[in-house]
């Protein structure tokens, strides 16, 4: 017997034990030495013979507590063995009397069905993980086995076993005709002893529509018979509906070839038709089987057969596809333009074939000739246009410079009040003939989308009440009350443009004034509408004056329009300002009305809308005081070809404390730069011998770099602003447009000399502390990071820098001299990296800003600093790395 025995009495204590028990547990006696002894605590004794000790103590106390046979029970051991247990009590008459222990050492043949247990469980999770329904069948069509994709309800999964396809059609209120249709397909396969498989539709309960590939393969035992059938399947409802859909595709692609106005032709790689569609036939007027199986080649001109040959068929072959334009003939010898967009189709099961799509551009083409020298001419016209305008505004705006100019002059000599009045209508003359000149200028800026909005932090109640006091005077001198209307205690700061404003409502007061003689002029503000961000807000001009004539108010806006010939007789004006003021509301945003009664008066009315601001942002507005104290003595260059202009600017820039040279051309300005040393030049832009843009050039590329760098304001009576882009990309600082006042000439020179004075003043900060020790102007963390500090591999760079960078900095000067864009921008391209690589902090904006200058061809008085201010920073460095490496 392999068991081991152990009987207790009803005391716990041993009556029989046998050997193998002894061996089983490693008692050191033999079993007779047992009997008799006390079993009570013997759980706890040998608990530790056990994988889960105090388990195996709590479940000994259990059955002996409940005194019930238990059979089988497993027991793993800490060493490894599995033991099998069984408890049985001992009952006389009913009377307990003890019970008897049974283990049995299963190990191997429990390592054996666990093996089995393991394998049946990963057969199962595959056939359950499989992404098909599986059944298994047996020879009378009753289920044996179903895994969760043909069933998903384990409960319904469960009960299908040992039940027929019958029987869930019952349960689940299916068609019988399901299970009766699956009956055949499994009556085939067992007749057969074949795999069957079918394709089988059900309709869900909610309407919708499932397909599912269903196979069935009979297993066979060794007479032949069919024991099992395996049935699988599945769900290619997604399948079918991609079936369905590219059926669908086919047709609509049918339809769309038989039925496309575009016209559409395959062909192979030689250029012969394979199929066309009946656009193209009607197009070329043949029919199909007249286009079929020629070559292209025959339908083109002799001219483009050259195109076809060499160039569109050897680049659709090498490219994949192409497109452009084909000349073809029709039946009848019509030329036709002919837009395409071809491809290469390359297929597996089929040599590889052209799809191309095309459409008859020929009209298009005509009517694009015709177009293009439509704009030629129109081209020229507006250049003719442009030319005129700037040589107008030219020629007017030069002697309006002596004009306006000797007036100011004249106005600063003793006069007695005749004098006075005279000199006064020959300012407002000139004024109003500079009005006319800006008015134009103005239009034409308009109608070609070049005008551009400021957007800076203004009050609007300030700048109306600058307009209204600037017509003050004119009204009292026609007698007439002129009044502005703003709600009490009320500001408004906004974002947006003052100017633009101004001369809104200058132009509409000056119309106000023109044509009323007698009563009052008002101007309202008010908000309409406001929230915490924005604001829209009104005004009103309203006058009462002669009013307009109801045919006439929808044209006022128009340019050149007047309300009737006698207004522009006895008035005067172009009849721009209220297409300006229009174009000028608009722009903005918002919206000009008029309201007028003929004899009574006008009402023009208008609104901006406008982002609100904090009042603090705007400052207050004060007149300019010019504190020339800062311009004593600075030496001056005028070049200027004029008489009167020299003798005008020149009594400005004396006035001024300044000394004053004068050049009568460019071409002797700059030998007067040469020859001595100026604080800043006024350069006329047209001059004879040498212009002032070529002076600047020459000036610019001049080899003393304190000469090359001297501020120059441009004196232009150019008012176009791509005129003054052009002069500052030249090399100009500033430029002043003629005829300039006083106040605005001075403006310019006074904010040469302050920004100047800034740098001076930074510098001088910058350099007024001097520390104890020179702070390094590099970083040579990017190569301890790589090699370590102290590398060879870094002192090898620092040395190659000392050698490089200097014949680098050469070139830059040399080309800063030469006026040579590109070469700057390439040189500074070079030394960015290596000034980011050496970590010189100073420099790597200054490069960059260099590098875009040089790109943006561009070589101004500030490429002139960078460079210098880049060369002193450089020497700085190859003095501190030379130090610090011995080099």
């Amino acid at each position: 017997m392999n068991s081991a025995i152990m009987v207790e009495d009803d005391q716990r204590r041993i009556v029989l034990a046998n050997q193998n028990f002894c061996n089983m547990f490693k008692v050191p006696v033999a079993p007779e030495m047992l009997i008799g002894a006390d079993c009570s605590q013997s759980a706890e004794q040998s608990k530790h013979f056990f994988t889960n000790p105090d388990e195996f103590v709590r479940g000994v106390e259990l059955i002996l507590k409940e005194q019930q046979p238990v059979l089988n029970e497993i027991m793993q051991m800490a060493d490894g063995r599995v033991l099998e247990r069984d408890y049985i009590p001992i009952f006389i008459e009913d009377q307990y009397h003890g019970h008897l222990w049974n283990y049995r050492d299963v190990t191997d043949a429990f390592g054996y069905r666990q093996r089995l247990q393991e394998q049946q469980r990963f057969y199962e999770q595959i056939m359950d993980n499989i992404p098909a329904d599986i059944a298994v069948f047996d020879a009378e069509h009753t289920y044996l086995y179903l895994n969760p994709i043909a069933i998903k309800d384990p409960e319904l999964r469960k009960w299908m076993i040992g039940k027929k396809d019958e029987d869930y059609c019952k349960l689940r209120n299916k068609p019988m005709s399901i299970a009766v249709a699956r009956r055949a397909q499994f009556n085939t396969v067992v007749q057969s002893k074949t795999l069957n498989s079918w394709e089988e539709t059900l309709t869900l309960a909610d309407g919708s529509v499932q397909h599912h590939l269903r196979n069935m393969f009979p297993v066979l035992n060794e007479k032949g018979e069919v024991i099992l059938v395996i049935g699988y399947g599945l769900d290619i409802t997604q399948r079918k509906q991609i079936e369905e859909q590219v059926t669908i595709s086919e047709k609509r692609f049918k339809d769309l070839f038989r039925f496309s106005q575009a016209l559409i032709c395959t062909h192979d790689l030689q250029g012969r038709l394979l199929s066309v569609n009946p656009a193209i036939c009607q197009t070329l007027g043949y029919e199909e089987q007249e286009l079929i199986g020629r070559n292209l080649i025959e339908f083109m001109p002799d001219a483009d057969m050259n195109q076809l040959r060499t160039g569109y068929l050897q680049e659709i072959a090498m490219e994949g596809s192409a497109k452009g334009v084909f000349t073809v003939q029709h039946k009848t010898g019509r030329q036709l333009n002919l837009l395409f967009q071809n491809y290469m189709m390359v297929e597996e099961s089929s040599n590889p074939y052209i799809i191309g799509f095309a459409q008859d551009i020929t009209d298009r083409v005509n009517a694009e000739r015709e177009l293009l020298l439509a704009k030629n001419l129109t081209e020229k016209a507006a250049e003719a246009k442009q030319i005129f305008l700037a040589n107008m505004s030219h020629e007017i705006r030069t002697p309006m410079n002596g004009i306006i100019g000797v007036a100011a002059m004249l106005g600063k000599t003793k006069l007695n009040e005749q004098q006075k009045n005279y000199l006064h209508l020959i300012t407002e003359s000139a004024r109003n003939l500079l009005v006319i000149v800006n008015d134009v200028l103005e239009i034409e800026k308009i109608t070609a989308g070049k005008l551009e909005l400021e957007q800076v932090p203004f009050d609007v109640i300030d700048k109306a009440n600058v307009a209204v006091q600037s017509f003050q005077f004119k009204a009292e001198e026609k007698g007439l009350q002129l009044a502005l209307i703003v709600p009490e205690k009320k500001a408004f700061t906004v974002n947006g443009d003052p100017y633009r404003l101004g001369q809104i409502l200058n132009n509409l007061l000056s119309n106000a004034l023109k044509f009323t003689q007698q009563g009052k002029i008002t101007v309202t503000v008010q908000p309409i509408r406001e929230t915490a961000e924005k604001i829209i807000l009104q005004f009103d001009v309203e006058d009462t004056g002669i009013g307009i004539p109801e045919e006439k108010i929808q044209n006022i806006f128009d340019p050149f329009v007047q309300a009737s010939t006698d207004i522009s007789r006895k008035y005067g004006g172009t009849g721009l300002g209220l297409g300006i003021c229009k174009n000028l509301v608009e722009l903005q945003g918002g919206q000009l009305s008029v309201v007028s009664t003929l004899h009574k008066g006008t009402k023009f009315s208008f609104y901006i809308p406008y982002v609100k601001i904090n009042p603090e942002l705007v400052a207050a507005t004060t007149a300019q005081v010019q504190e020339t104290s800062m311009l004593k003595g600075k030496k001056v260059l005028l070049a200027e070809d004029v008489e009167l202009n020299r003798m005008i600017a020149t009594h400005m820039l004396e006035h001024w404390g300044m000394d004053v040279t004068v050049a009568v051309n460019g071409k002797e300005a700059v030998a007067m730069v040469e020859a001595e040393d100026f604080d800043l030049i006024l350069m006329d832009i047209l001059m004879p011998e040498m212009d002032g843009l070529e002076a600047t050039a020459v000036i610019r590329k001049m080899t003393v770099l304190e000469k090359a760098r001297v501020p120059i304001i441009a004196l232009t009576a150019n008012a176009f602003k791509k005129d003054q882009e052009i002069y500052l990309k030249a090399g100009v600082n500033a430029a002043v447009t003629k005829p300039y006042t006083e106040e605005e000439l001075y403006a310019a020179v006074q904010k040469i000399f302050s920004t100047q004075k800034k740098k001076k003043e930074t510098k001088a900060k910058s350099g007024s502390k001097e520390p104890a020790e020179p702070v390094a102007l590099f970083d040579l963390s990017m190569f301890n990071g790589i090699a370590g500090p102290g590398s060879e591999f870094r002192n090898k760079m620092v040395l190659l820098f000392l050698k490089t960078m200097p014949e680098d900095m050469k070139q830059l000067k040399q080309a800063l001299q030469n006026g040579d864009a590109d070469t700057i921008y390439r040189t500074s391209h070079r030394m960015k990296p290596t000034i980011d690589t050496m970590g010189i902090q100073p420099l790597k904006e200054v490069i960059r800003r260099i590098e875009i200058l040089g790109r943006e061809k561009t070589i101004s008085a500030e490429t002139a600093d960078l460079i210098i201010e880049t060369e002193k920073v450089l020497e700085q460095v190859y003095k501190q790395l030379k130090q610090q490496f011995k080099a």
